[in-house]
């Protein structure tokens, strides 16, 4: 009997295995296709970090890239040129391709951390791989050299150290996040009020310090580089496009106008007094997947690139459902959005105001399938904290 079953589960990991391996062939030919059909521009990576940083190590202002890029600006904070200032002594080609490795490299960690710990299992595992990397907004992502994905992983490093209690690698990498401090909007107060929950006032304040210290100290570079870089730093974000985008100040407020401005800011205040709650309350390895999740749907500045904030949620929401219907739901509700983000490029100029709803039917899909993995007797760990609160 007990040979019957070692067979049994033997076949079963064959069949996981040739279906993982079918799918990840399938995606990184269409990846690929994309890829190569589709330039790759490298529009954000060049003008906000590379043609920065090549400055930088010849001694010119970091924030003044008109004479390498005329067109464009940068606007990501000093941290990330502090942090990447070597690249400066790479060709951009080169630089652009190792930066491009380096996300999807972050992506397939992405994918491992979302397992919790535990080893990942094959079908969720590949299920998340095919999940981000066939996303639109995702392809837009690695193809202008975005950084969200640096700043995703780097939150979810700062949550995992600090269940160590480790609070000055807590901020050194949320510290890294930071080059968009919009991605904070919500996780640099949430991790202040776990410091404030876990071990008082005190650490609230040391996790502070340490974050402003450390941003200083990754500034460093600019200031041995071109000391008076701070004027064209202030410079480059007043001329930075009023660009319409993909959030809900940005879609209300030039809609209703300052009625609309007032509906965010109440959602703001609604959604923030929710995030304070969950990291009050729940370990902190799980109140930044709710977190990062969230912050796409409130946070004032984001553009739908930025929507890889709520990949961490999807992909462990795989891991932790169990049962068809969730399934069906999860991957049924993600196929609709597909199309209707590939419409959306096919059929428009694909301004990324039109990307608004992704966001929102992408939280709203996940809690339905965790709720409907509750309803049929599972208890997703999502889920059991929640209960248990």
């Amino acid at each position: 009997m007990k040979k019957l079953e070692i067979k049994a589960q033997r076949k079963i990991s064959k069949t996981q295995f040739i279906l993982m391996g079918s799918m990840a062939v399938v995606g990184l030919i269409f990846l690929g296709w994309l890829m190569n059909n589709l330039t790759l521009v490298s529009w954000d990576f060049r003008n906000n970090l590379w043609s920065p940083v090549s400055l930088l190590v010849q001694g010119e202002s970091p924030y003044n890239i008109q004479s390498l890029s005329p067109d464009g600006g940068a606007v990501w904070f000093p941290i990330v040129i502090g942090l990447f200032f070597p690249l400066g002594w790479i060709s951009f080609s080169y630089a652009s391709v190792l930066w491009l490795v380096l996300s999807v490299g972050l992506i397939i960690v992405l994918v491992i951390i979302a397992a919790n710990g535990e080893k990942p299992r094959i079908l969720p595992f590949s299920l998340g791989l095919l999940v981000i990397f066939l996303h639109p907004r995702v392809i837009a992502h690695l193809q202008l050299g975005q950084y969200t994905i640096f700043a995703v992983i780097s939150f979810l490093l700062a949550t995992y150290v600090f269940a160590k209690g480790k609070l000055f690698w807590t901020a050194f990498f949320v510290a890294i996040a930071l080059a968009k401090p919009q991605l904070g909007f919500l996780i640099v107060p949430g991790i202040a009020i776990a410091c404030f929950h876990r071990d008082g006032l005190k650490s609230a304040i040391k996790y502070i310090s340490y974050l402003i210290v450390i941003t200083v100290l990754f500034s460093i570079p600019l200031f041995i580089g071109y000391w008076n870089w701070i004027p064209d730093f202030f410079a480059a974000l007043q001329q930075n496009p009023g660009w319409a985008q993909p959030s809900l100040l940005s879609i209300l407020g030039s809609r209703l106008g300052a009625a609309g401005i007032l509906i965010w800011l109440i959602t703001a205040v609604i959604f923030s007094l929710i995030n304070g709650w969950i990291w009050y309350r729940l370990p902190p390895t799980d109140a930044i997947y709710w977190s990062l999740a969230l912050t796409p749907l409130v946070t004032p500045y984001i553009w739908s690139w930025d929507f890889v904030m709520i990949m961490p949620l999807f992909v462990r929401t795989l891991y932790e459902i169990r049962r068809i219907p969730s399934y069906a739901i999860l991957l049924g509700g993600y196929a609709v959005s597909w199309w209707g983000m590939f419409q959306i490029i096919m059929q428009t100029n694909g301004d990324d105001q039109y990307f608004v709803w992704v966001s929102w039917t992408t939280f709203i899909l996940i809690l339905i399938a965790l709720a409907l993995e509750k309803m049929k007797g599972n208890r997703p760990s999502l889920i059991e904290n929640f209960a248990e609160i």
